[in-house]
């Protein structure tokens, strides 16, 4: 059985393969806009607060190519910013608040380059664009990464779906 945990950054997830890029604590490194993987061959992915670092026509791609290293009914999850929930928090926030909104909306691109936030999803958004990429049976759960906390929940958007 092989699970990915594609951008894992600082989130490693156990029994996964984590893959990153820019990370210091990842099993793998390399783009995972392209998988080393055959065709129908990863029994899960999870991909937390990674589809924000790519723009939204090269997003469609990489989506797609994980729906083809995925075997038929697995589930994929997505985790990432929910805009609309996000920019309703920046409005009600105070100067401090909205200050430390601003990493949310644009990452830390100024730490690293790979970090630099290019899209934000909606529910709506997110949804269409895995479905365009052949994911089906699309459900909201709960955010559940290392990024979120209790109290942040409701600015972050978690989709699961199945190949």
């Amino acid at each position: 059985m092989i699970k990915l945990n594609l951008g894992s950054g600082g989130d490693y997830i156990d029994g996964f393969v984590n893959i990153d890029l820019y990370a210091d604590r990842a099993d793998e490194r390399y783009d995972i806009a392209k998988l080393p993987y055959a065709d129908n061959s990863i029994d899960e992915i999870r991909a937390y607060h990674v589809i924000e670092h790519f723009d939204y026509l090269h997003a469609h791609d990489v989506l797609k190519e994980w729906n083809r290293v995925l075997k038929p009914n697995s589930k994929i999850k997505i985790e990432t910013p929910d805009f609309l929930e996000s920019c309703k928090e920046f409005i009600k926030a105070d100067q401090d608040g909205r200050w430390n909104l601003y990493g949310h909306f644009f990452s830390t691109g100024w730490v690293n380059p790979g970090l630099i936030h290019k899209f934000l999803y909606t529910e709506y958004e997110l949804r269409k664009t895995m479905t365009f990429a052949g994911f089906k049976n699309i459900i909201r759960c709960d955010p559940n990464s290392g990024y979120v906390k209790p109290d942040t929940k409701h600015i972050f958007l978690n989709l699961e779906a199945i190949k």
